[in-house]
């Protein structure tokens, strides 16, 4: 809650935290923040983590699973780093490892999508590192700054990624010590 009252709202009112959402739109204000937040804390279809700088311990942004199906175990990943100091760093990297693993090694799910529109080159050449393939388009399916852009959907199964190199070999899961990946 106490992230909920911080920065996290102006992230979503940045057009530049938000050129490359496909969802940007309203004002966000501290109050709709905060009733996000609550609204998490009962869903039973999305995990959200707070993203923090390991040195700073400052909340830099927001990683997600949501619509999560625990019938057909599929759910989509996502992630925002609204602090612009760090978002050149591993953070993102970290982070999106980090939700590909709760997600298909500790919530056991089948696979992961991801989207990204096609103005998001970082974003997208990110997922693509760590072994996310493209599996779709949605053509024209954003308007940025001017014009129309695709929307790519990206995909990750969980028997490639137990293979897969690229994961991480430890996490550190709240209130405990790090534990192996395989754990």
């Amino acid at each position: 809650r106490e992230d909920a009252l911080g920065d996290w709202h102006r992230w979503f009112n940045s057009p530049e935290v938000t050129r490359n959402l496909d969802r940007q739109r309203w004002i966000n204000t501290p109050d709709d923040q905060v009733a996000y937040w609550e609204q998490l804390q009962r869903s039973r279809d999305r995990l959200a983590v707070a993203i923090v700088d390991r040195v700073s311990h400052k909340h830099i942004g927001i990683g997600s699973l949501s619509g999560i199906d625990v019938v057909n175990r599929r759910a989509e990943i996502s992630l925002v780093i609204g602090s612009a100091e760090h978002r050149h760093g591993l953070h993102a990297l970290e982070a999106v490892a980090m939700l590909t693993e709760i997600g298909l090694v500790r919530l056991n799910l089948h696979k992961l999508i991801a989207t990204g529109l096609t103005t998001s080159e970082r974003g997208l050449r990110l997922n693509r590192l760590l072994g996310y393939t493209e599996s779709g388009r949605y053509r024209a399916n954003a308007f940025v700054e001017g014009e129309w852009v695709d929307n790519l959907i990206l995909e990750i199964f969980q028997r490639d990624w137990l293979k897969s190199p690229r994961r991480p070999k430890t996490l550190a899961w709240p209130g405990t010590a790090e534990r192996p990946a395989s754990e």
